[in-house]
């Protein structure tokens, strides 16, 4: 399944690490470009389920439900808990979050404005981490957050029919069950300045910019777009989607291998004939 692993990679650049994650398959990790403090020395396996990266660092979730971590851990953003009952990860700045099997929290690392302080409960879904701010959806369709808010990025609209969520420096990003897109936070360079529409499928939250996936299979982008990270590339056979820093990528079904294109700030996951 040498496909399957390749998707599985994390993929660094500069000083950055696209936060994305896959389905629940066993990879290999594989990383590169700036590697100060270890961040692209991925540790060995082809056990790993899911991937996220957070500032200077890397986690993981291995096919046992167990976490792993790398990289930079001057606040132990690196020392994941014990445990073997995680499904889903997160990587903020200096902080890891994890969703647990039973529905529940965890956080560890920097909590200088309480983003490892959990909500209580196991009625959650899904999880995204931002700078200093975390996010979460819950089982009615609900979100929360939790952490830094000096720009309005944790108070979150009203409502349960939410599906998806995204978090990027100091916004906040959801898909609604109508299709339609919703941001709240910083928005200076106009990251929550959200397309009209209710034919969205997927999103994702780069630096200061979000990303989205149309039912049509296109693409969009918004905000912040000084390296071209929003000229998303033309097209309607995209299957996924994630924001970077300054770059983006997307993945298409196309046959034969995977290639890496980069065109200004902008790079593109393909499968070339």
């Amino acid at each position: 399944m040498r496909f399957h692993k390749t998707i599985l990679s994390v993929l660094a650049v500069a000083s950055v690490v696209v936060l994305a994650s896959v389905p629940a398959f066993g990879g290999e990790i594989f990383a590169w470009g700036q590697n100060t403090y270890g961040e692209c020395d991925v540790p060995a396996g082809n056990d790993f389920a899911a991937i996220a990266g957070g500032g200077y660092y890397g986690l993981a979730l291995k096919d046992d439900g167990s976490l792993d971590a790398w990289g930079q851990n001057v606040y132990g953003q690196c020392n994941v808990p014990a445990g073997n009952d995680f499904a889903a990860i997160a990587g903020g700045d200096h902080h890891g979050l994890a969703l647990k099997a039973d529905g529940s929290l965890v956080g560890w690392g920097y909590n200088n404005h309480g983003q490892t302080d959990v909500p209580a409960g196991n009625d959650f879904a899904a999880i995204a981490a931002g700078c200093e701010h975390n996010l979460a959806l819950k089982d009615d369709g609900s979100l929360v957050a939790w952490g830094g808010n000096a720009d309005g990025q944790c108070n979150v609209p009203a409502g349960n029919d939410f599906l998806a969520i995204a978090a990027a420096y100091r916004y906040s990003l959801a898909l609604k069950a109508d299709g339609s897109l919703v941001a709240w936070g910083f928005n200076e360079y106009g990251p929550c300045n959200v397309p009209a529409g209710n034919d969205f499928l997927a999103i994702d939250a780069g630096f200061m910019y979000g990303l989205a996936l149309k039912a049509d299979g296109s693409l969009v982008g918004w905000g912040q777009n000084n390296q071209g990270q929003c000229n998303v590339p033309a097209g309607n056979d995209f299957l996924a989607i994630a924001g970077g820093h300054y770059y983006s990528l997307a993945l298409t079904p196309e046959p034969g291998s995977l290639a890496l294109l980069a065109v200004g700030g902008l790079v593109l996951l393909r499968r070339r004939r």
